[in-house]
């Protein structure tokens, strides 16, 4: 496991490009994207359409594993009222999600939205369905030992999130769990992606504090370690 990952990662390193359709207003334009180590490229010969970005100027990258990209810039869209620019793509490679994302996820820690769960032995899995604004998506949440991950049935819904990526979690009852995450949320200026989920059977409150125990041990950690870092750096 760990070669591959290196395989990956090097891959990453080299500069991988890949076939990729950016998705406009009104119609669309191909081209290659190109990820490495300084950033995300997209080049096409429609005039105007071709960008470059380092990581320092993207706000969220997402990946999913349907071959959407979603490159969130800080940009602003003076037409659309000072929002942000975003670029949408397609990506037909099917592995383009597995090569990609532990190298994005290494560069850009919680700003990187991966879509693809990465393998490992759940801790605990329990079928249930995301509930959105107007319906819902089913799937199994599966709680990991450095993470929660949803396997979507549907492509493109899946998540996986580390602990660093979860703000919080909680549960009103044994059959509904929340979980806040630092993906923007769509609509609005704020930093944090609440998710939703209606449970087909109980979450044990033992299986619930543990993963909350491990979640604030992380996040001790992390004081812990910005602490070190301050003092090193006087």
């Amino acid at each position: 496991m760990r070669l591959l990952i290196g395989l990956v990662v090097a891959a990453v390193a080299a500069g991988e490009s890949y076939e990729a359709r950016h998705e406009h207003l009104r119609g669309y334009c191909t081209g290659k994207l190109t990820v490495d180590e300084q950033g995300v490229a997209f080049e096409t010969a429609k005039k105007g359409h071709s960008w470059k970005l380092a990581y320092l100027d993207i706000q969220q990258m997402r990946v999913l594993d349907n071959g959407e990209v979603q490159v969130l810039t800080y940009q602003d869209r003076r037409w659309r009222l000072g929002a942000d620019r975003e670029y949408r793509l397609t990506v037909p490679e099917t592995q383009f999600a597995a090569q990609v994302s532990p190298g994005l996820e290494r560069r850009m820690q919680r700003r990187f939205v991966a879509g693809l769960a990465r393998e490992g032995k759940p801790l605990w899995e329990i079928p249930a369905k995301h509930l959105l604004r107007f319906s819902g998506v089913e799937g199994t949440l599966v709680a990991m030992d450095d993470g929660v991950q949803f396997r979507a049935k549907k492509p493109g819904e899946s998540r996986d999130w580390t602990l660093a990526d979860i703000d919080s979690i909680s549960s009103s009852d044994p059959y509904q769990f929340t979980i806040v995450t630092y993906e923007r949320a769509r609509g609005h200026f704020g930093d944090r992606k609440g998710f939703q989920f209606r449970l087909k059977e109980p979450l044990e409150a033992s299986r619930y504090n543990g993963l909350w125990r491990r979640l604030e041990a992380s996040k001790e950690l992390e004081v812990l370690r910005l602490a070190d870092e301050r003092r090193y750096e006087r």
